[in-house]
Protein backbone atom coordinates (compact mmCIF):
# COMPACT_ATOMS: atom_id res chain seq x y z
CA UNK A 1 0.00 0.00 0.00
CA UNK A 2 1.27 3.54 -1.33
CA UNK A 3 2.16 5.94 1.76
CA UNK A 4 2.56 8.76 -0.89
CA UNK A 5 -0.56 10.42 0.63
CA UNK A 6 -0.70 9.20 4.64
CA UNK A 7 1.36 12.21 5.38
CA UNK A 8 2.54 15.54 4.56
CA UNK A 9 5.30 17.49 6.28
CA UNK A 10 6.76 20.98 6.50
CA UNK A 11 10.63 21.79 7.46
CA UNK A 12 10.94 24.20 10.02
CA UNK A 13 14.60 23.49 10.85
CA UNK A 14 17.46 22.24 8.34
CA UNK A 15 21.29 22.47 9.86
CA UNK A 16 23.83 20.52 9.30
CA UNK A 17 23.11 17.13 11.03
CA UNK A 18 19.87 18.05 11.92
CA UNK A 19 16.53 18.40 10.98
CA UNK A 20 12.68 19.21 12.51
CA UNK A 21 9.45 19.42 10.29
CA UNK A 22 6.08 19.48 11.65
CA UNK A 23 4.20 16.19 10.34
CA UNK A 24 0.32 16.01 9.13
CA UNK A 25 -1.08 12.67 8.95
CA UNK A 26 -3.84 11.92 6.59
CA UNK A 27 -6.69 10.40 8.93
CA UNK A 28 -8.90 9.42 5.74
CA UNK A 29 -5.77 7.18 4.07
CA UNK A 30 -6.75 3.66 4.01
CA UNK A 31 -3.94 2.51 6.43
CA UNK A 32 -6.44 3.46 9.61
CA UNK A 33 -9.06 1.51 7.71
CA UNK A 34 -7.51 -1.93 8.32
CA UNK A 35 -5.23 -0.60 11.44
CA UNK A 36 -7.58 -1.27 13.05
CA UNK A 37 -11.53 -0.70 12.19
CA UNK A 38 -13.33 0.86 14.98
CA UNK A 39 -10.39 2.46 16.55
CA UNK A 40 -7.52 3.40 13.87
CA UNK A 41 -3.88 3.57 15.24
CA UNK A 42 -0.93 4.67 13.54
CA UNK A 43 1.09 1.88 12.37
CA UNK A 44 4.53 1.69 13.95
CA UNK A 45 6.62 0.75 10.36
CA UNK A 46 4.48 3.53 8.92
CA UNK A 47 6.40 6.20 11.45
CA UNK A 48 9.95 4.34 10.63
CA UNK A 49 9.12 4.90 6.82
CA UNK A 50 8.15 8.16 7.64
CA UNK A 51 11.06 8.85 8.57
CA UNK A 52 13.09 7.35 5.68
CA UNK A 53 11.38 9.68 3.16
CA UNK A 54 11.94 12.84 4.79
CA UNK A 55 15.67 11.92 5.13
CA UNK A 56 15.80 10.24 1.82
CA UNK A 57 14.03 13.72 1.09
CA UNK A 58 16.69 16.30 2.92
CA UNK A 59 19.53 14.25 1.88
CA UNK A 60 18.44 14.12 -1.71
CA UNK A 61 19.19 10.24 -2.06
CA UNK A 62 17.30 7.37 -1.79
CA UNK A 63 17.77 5.96 1.76
CA UNK A 64 17.08 2.25 3.47
CA UNK A 65 17.45 1.32 6.78
CA UNK A 66 19.94 -1.10 7.28
CA UNK A 67 20.18 -1.59 10.87
CA UNK A 68 17.53 -0.85 13.73
CA UNK A 69 19.77 -0.18 16.74
CA UNK A 70 16.57 0.71 18.50
CA UNK A 71 12.38 1.37 18.33
CA UNK A 72 10.86 2.29 20.64
CA UNK A 73 6.83 3.46 20.42
CA UNK A 74 5.78 4.87 23.87
CA UNK A 75 2.98 6.23 22.63
CA UNK A 76 -0.04 5.54 20.13
CA UNK A 77 -0.57 8.15 17.53
CA UNK A 78 -4.64 7.76 17.11
CA UNK A 79 -6.58 10.09 14.82
CA UNK A 80 -7.96 12.40 15.32
CA UNK A 81 -4.54 14.15 15.54
CA UNK A 82 -3.67 17.71 16.65
CA UNK A 83 -1.57 20.05 14.47
CA UNK A 84 1.46 20.26 16.72
CA UNK A 85 3.21 16.41 15.84
CA UNK A 86 7.11 17.36 15.42
CA UNK A 87 9.36 15.20 13.71
CA UNK A 88 13.08 15.87 14.93
CA UNK A 89 15.58 14.18 12.94
CA UNK A 90 19.47 13.97 14.17
CA UNK A 91 22.21 12.13 11.74
CA UNK A 92 25.61 12.56 10.79
CA UNK A 93 27.57 9.67 8.76
CA UNK A 94 29.85 6.94 9.27
CA UNK A 95 31.52 4.10 7.86
CA UNK A 96 28.76 2.19 8.53
CA UNK A 97 25.98 4.70 6.60
CA UNK A 98 23.71 7.28 8.19
CA UNK A 99 23.29 7.22 11.91
CA UNK A 100 20.45 8.22 12.89
CA UNK A 101 18.59 9.54 16.20
CA UNK A 102 14.78 10.36 15.43
CA UNK A 103 12.12 11.41 18.13
CA UNK A 104 8.09 12.23 16.74
CA UNK A 105 6.48 13.72 19.44
CA UNK A 106 3.53 16.19 20.33
CA UNK A 107 3.90 18.91 22.42
CA UNK A 108 5.55 16.60 25.71
CA UNK A 109 4.17 13.38 24.85
CA UNK A 110 7.01 11.66 23.12
CA UNK A 111 5.33 9.23 20.38
CA UNK A 112 8.33 7.36 18.92
CA UNK A 113 11.99 6.97 19.49
CA UNK A 114 14.00 5.35 16.98
CA UNK A 115 17.68 4.90 16.43
CA UNK A 116 19.41 3.56 13.47
CA UNK A 117 21.60 3.68 10.93
CA UNK A 118 20.35 4.03 7.20
CA UNK A 119 22.37 4.10 4.11
CA UNK A 120 21.70 4.85 0.14
CA UNK A 121 19.77 1.75 -2.20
Amino acid sequence: MPLSDLFSYKITENSPEELSAELSLNIDHDIYKGHFPENPVTPGVCLVEITRQILSSVLKCELILRKAKDIKYRSAIIPPFGSGIIINIKYHKTDEGIETSCTISENYNIYTKLRGVFSEE
